[in-house]
Order: structure tokens, then C-alpha cells, then sequence
């Protein structure tokens, strides 16, 4: 993108006044709108294509279809339009072919199917949209055509089977709004300001419009960077730090500082547009997939009495720690789940005979919990034959563990199942031959209790980019695991109408008051056990639990008054030290 602004952009220093800066909420407006627009339609479009277009075949034809219309539309759009003197252009131009410095605006403009000394404006208008003083280069049709049929392009494009981005044509397509606005401003009202200002605008309100990339404003107590925005007219200095994205990116690109603020109100106007519609576009594509994204912070509505056991999935594939081979591959081959690691238990030492006696029973939750074995490294074994009779497994020493290099081969990390043939054993060798899994468990994978808060939950779990959070019992057994599905909006929406549906139903209102205030001892004793710090006066945190909890019920004085007198301290809401 710098050869667009190489030679126009630097060190620019252009006017505007207080009369402007309404035009540029209005570029932000229809920026936020365009991306509204776009963001709609282009779902719709991808929820049809993930319903129809799922063979490879049609992947490719429909890429090779958009792809013959696209270029079919470059070419001919610029056959419509007549061809324009290099006069309108502020460097005349004698000779087309020269390589003069006064021809140097011409030269890098399309001729198409234009004499010497004439370029056609659709064919040019993509070099030429963001050149200062370039009002009377390309006519409003020609601008508002580009606009339209490139938007539509873009829409069919974005999704189909080929690796290609959005922030390009995005631009594009901002610069066409900017400039055709810019132009029909400058008519209306009689104003001169420049065209490549509105260009650089609309850019930035399609793209805030579209991928509603914010510029977020965050105090700082050790940094402050003071931005001075200096006008003619206009003065403004904030003590802040700006962690800025796209307006640090379109800052960047055009290297033109003294539009920041005008950038800014656009980025921002275009964002809270579109926010109050639809969802930004990258997020959408997130949601369309499935793909068990997390937010920054736990969704403000998940209420605080949430903790672990309510949304752990009890059902675990537990691995006894030294496992025979046909358990280990109805796990591996068991095509219901898709788990990426799997627990694995400690059990009495045995013999072995006692050995060769083992059934599924041990797999479930007759061990406590040792640790976990990935996928792909129980693959790696099968592979590399680490398995043999419960005799030669005794004989094992630290010369037939694996090597490290062995147990990180990548090879088999996107291979899911294991088959018979591929092993080279016989049905009834699965039930004589083990693995010894021992050395190759991590042993220290972050663990939580089931009464742990969701939000701590949340913020361990996101913070610590994790995959499987193991629940424990007092007695160090799996009470259940976590995974980023568990933890997705939609689930939580779940568990939240789960927990209200069994507390409206509980019938008699005091004893679902019992039923609540039992929780929340049972939850308050084991933070106060852990050593929490966070834990404030009782009265307080009381009436902020029963102002979340008792809801439209009125409990009984009585049982207020016993619960307060407990020896322990309840704790405070999650927004107290998030």
C-alpha cells in the first residue's frame, strides 16, 4: 500500500475546521452502515455455501466461476467510459510514453484503449483514488460504478476456497465511498478540501464499519503518551495511552499525522454504528465455524455463583497407567469423540498375572489421577511397537524409553485413529500385550476443585492458553474436565438456564432458599479453606448474594440471621477482584 502514498501523502499539511468535522462523522456513519450491509449479506452468503458447496469439486468450480466474472468485469466496465485528456491532470503531458518528471503523474495511469495523452478513468481509478488535488481525475459515475461493482465482487469473493484477505480491497472500497462523498460534499457546499482527504476517511470507516477494529482507550499509571492533534482551528491534548489498531495501521500507511483525530472519529463512529446491528465480520466467520473462541473476559451476564462442577463435563476417558493394547485402541478408534489427550490413573501395583485380569472397569475411576498422555504420543508408541506380555514389560528399563526426538515427531500429530494392519497384531494378541504409559505422562498438568468460581476458572483457562482443565476431588480423582467448549457463550447460556429451570422448579420457596444457601456455604468454605484473600465483610457480601440469588423470594428472617452468624465469610462479586 505505500506506492499509493509514497509521493502524496508526506509531510502533507492540509486545513479543516470545525464545519469539517460533521462531514466526517457522516463518512463514519455511512462507513458503519456499508459494513453493517456487508457483514450481513456475506454471512447469508456463507451460510448457503457451507450448506451447498461442500465437495472439493465445487469449491474449485465456484472459485473458477467468481474468478472468469471478476476478470470479465475489470476488463469490460472500462470499455463503457470515454477516455480523459492528461490535461485535467496538474502536470501536462506532451509525449504519453515519456519518462519525463513533468509526465510522471500520466504515465502511471491506465491508457486501456485510449490515444496518446488520454487514460481511461475506470481503468486508472485503483492507482489514482488516494492522490491529493485529484477532484477532477475521475468523473462521479465512473467513481460510484467502481463502488458498486467492487463491493459486489468483494462480497462473492470473501469465503471461497482461495487464500486472499479483506484489508486491501476494504480500503478500496472506503477510498471509492470517501472520494465519491467527498466530491458530491465539495458540489453541494462549494468546498475545496482535498479529495485524497476523503478518500483516506472512507477508508477507514469501511474497515471500522467491517472488522470493527477498535481504538480502545486504557489509562495507563507508568506510561502516558501525550497526542496532540494541531489544527488551525483545533487544539486537543489527552493524557492517555491510545493502544490503537487501525488508526495506527492507516497512520502508518500514509504516514499523515495531522489527520489522526479525523481518523480517530471516523474509526470509532463506524464502530458504534455498526455494533448496535451485527456482530464484526472476523467474528461472525469465528461463530459460522464453531470454532470454541474466547473473549478477553468472562461474559458480564454469567452470574457469580457459577463454579467448575457446573459446567465440567463428568464424562471422562480415563487410561489406567500401565493399559492393555485392545483398551488403549477401542479409545484411540472410538470415532464419538475426537479428545486430544486423555487422564490417566494411578492403581495398586499388581502382578503379572494380575496383569492379564484387567478389564475396561479399571479405565473409569478406580485410580486417582496421575496426569495426562496426549493423543498423537500414544500413536507415536503404537507406531514405534512400545507395547509387549506383562513379562517382557517388567524387563524394562530406562534404555527402552523413547527419546525425546522420538516422542516430538510431528508425523503423527494430524493422524487421529490406529488400525490393526497398521500395527501388524492379531485379535488375539490384544488382550497379552501393555503399554506402559508412566513415563510419558506430564505430571503436572493445572488442576481446579469443582467448587472453583467460574470466572477464576475462565480467566486460568483463557490466560494460560489452555486445552483441558482437570477437576479434582478431596480425594484427588477426576470429578470431571473443561474444555474450551464448555466455556464458549452458547454453553454457558445453557448452564445458566439449567441452574434457574432447577431452582424455579425446586417447589416450596424455603427450600429453595435452603437449596441456594447450602451452594454458597459449600462454595464460601472452600475459598475461605484455600486461603483466599479476597474475602470481605460478611454483611456486605451476604446482601450481594442474596440480591443475586433469592431473586423474587423472601426468605425467612430467621435463616438470614443464622447464616450470619456463621463463622465464615462469604465472598465479595467477581467485579470486585477481577
Amino acid at each position: 500500500m505505500w506506492i499509493f502514498f509514497q509521493k502524496q501523502f508526506l509531510l502533507y499539511t492540509g486545513k479543516f475546521n470545525y464545519a469539517d468535522l460533521g462531514f466526517f462523522l457522516l463518512v463514519g456513519v455511512v462507513g458503519g452502515i456499508i459494513g453493517i450491509m456487508f457483514n450481513t449479506i456475506n454471512m447469508r452468503i456463507l451460510r448457503w455455501r457451507k450448506a451447498h458447496v461442500t465437495d472439493k469439486w465445487r469449491k474449485i468450480a465456484e472459485a473458477m466461476a467468481i474468478s472468469l466474472i471478476t476478470s470479465i468485469l475489470i476488463l469490460g466496465i472500462p470499455l463503457f467510459f470515454s477516455c480523459q485528456s492528461g490535461s485535467v491532470i496538474e502536470n501536462t503531458c506532451s509525449d504519453y510514453n515519456s519518462e519525463d518528471s513533468r509526465c510522471r503523474s500520466l504515465v502511471t495511469f491506465g491508457r486501456f484503449t485510449c490515444p496518446e495523452g488520454h487514460y481511461n478513468p475506470a481503468e486508472s481509478i485503483i492507482s489514482g483514488l488516494f492522490h491529493r488535488n485529484s477532484e477532477h481525475w475521475f468523473p462521479l459515475g465512473e467513481v460510484f460504478l467502481f463502488l458498486i461493482v467492487y463491493y459486489a465482487m468483494v462480497l462473492l469473493a470473501c469465503g471461497i476456497a482461495v487464500p486472499a484477505g479483506l484489508f486491501i480491497p476494504l480500503i478500496l472500497i472506503g477510498a471509492a465511498l470517501g472520494h465519491g462523498m467527498g466530491q458530491a460534499y465539495n458540489k453541494v457546499f462549494g468546498l475545496s478540501l482535498d479529495i485524497g482527504v476523503y478518500a483516506l476517511l472512507g477508508s477507514a470507516g469501511v474497515l471500522g464499519g467491517v472488522t470493527r477494529m477498535t481504538m480502545s482507550v486504557c489509562l495507563s499509571p507508568i506510561v502516558h503518551l501525550c497526542v496532540c492533534v494541531r489544527t488551525s482551528h483545533i487544539h486537543v491534548t489527552r493524557q492517555y495511552m491510545f493502544p490503537t489498531s487501525l488508526t495506527a495501521i492507516l497512520l502508518e500507511i500514509t504516514n499523515d499525522i495531522y489527520y489522526l483525530m479525523p481518523i480517530m472519529i471516523v474509526v470509532m463512529v463506524s464502530k458504534w454504528i455498526g455494533d448496535r446491528f451485527n456482530s464484526a465480520l472476523y467474528d461472525s466467520h469465528v461463530a459460522l465455524k464453531n470454532m470454541p473462541y474466547l473473549e478477553a473476559k468472562l461474559p458480564s451476564w454469567v452470574p457469580t455463583y457459577i463454579a467448575a462442577h457446573d459446567i465440567m463435563n463428568p464424562s471422562v476417558i480415563s487410561l489406567p497407567a500401565i493399559c492393555s493394547l485392545r483398551v488403549l485402541l477401542q479409545v484411540i478408534n472410538d470415532r464419538s469423540h475426537q479428545h486430544s489427550a486423555f487422564a490417566v490413573l494411578e492403581g495398586p501395583a499388581v502382578q503379572p498375572k494380575e496383569l492379564m485380569k484387567m478389564n475396561n472397569k479399571y479405565t473409569q475411576r478406580s485410580g486417582t489421577f496421575a496426569g495426562m498422555v496426549l493423543r498423537w504420543h500414544i500413536l507415536i508408541l503404537l507406531y514405534n511397537k512400545h507395547y509387549g506380555t506383562p513379562e517382557k514389560l517388567l524387563k524394562f528399563t530406562r534404555k527402552n524409553i523413547l527419546t525425546q526426538a522420538q516422542m516430538t515427531d510431528r508425523t503423527w500429530k494430524q493422524k487421529m485413529h490406529v488400525t490393526l494392519e497398521e500395527l501388524s497384531v492379531k485379535e488375539y494378541e490384544l488382550d497379552m500385550m501393555y503399554i506402559d504409559l508412566s513415563p510419558y505422562i506430564y505430571l503436572s498438568p493445572i488442576t481446579v476443585s469443582p467448587h472453583t468460581p467460574i470466572n477464576i476458572v475462565y480467566n486460568i483457562f483463557r490466560g494460560l492458553a489452555m486445552r483441558h482443565l482437570v477437576c479434582l476431588d478431596e480425594n484427588e480423582k477426576i470429578a470431571g474436565v473443561i474444555t474450551c467448549h464448555e466455556l464458549i457463550e452458547s454453553n454457558l447460556e445453557e448452564v445458566v438456564k439449567r441452574i434457574h429451570q432447577l431452582f424455579d422448579l425446586s417447589g416450596d420457596s424455603n427450600e429453595m432458599f435452603e437449596q441456594r444457601l447450602r451452594f454458597l456455604k459449600n462454595y464460601d468454605t472452600f475459598l475461605l479453606s484455600s486461603g483466599n484473600k479476597w474475602l470481605n465483610d460478611v454483611d456486605h457480601s451476604f446482601d450481594n448474594r442474596i440480591r443475586h440469588l433469592s431473586q423474587d423470594q423472601n426468605p425467612p428472617a430467621e435463616k438470614v440471621k443464622t447464616i450470619k452468624n456463621d463463622e465464615y465469610t462469604l465472598l465479595p462479586d467477581a467485579e470486585e477482584f477481577d
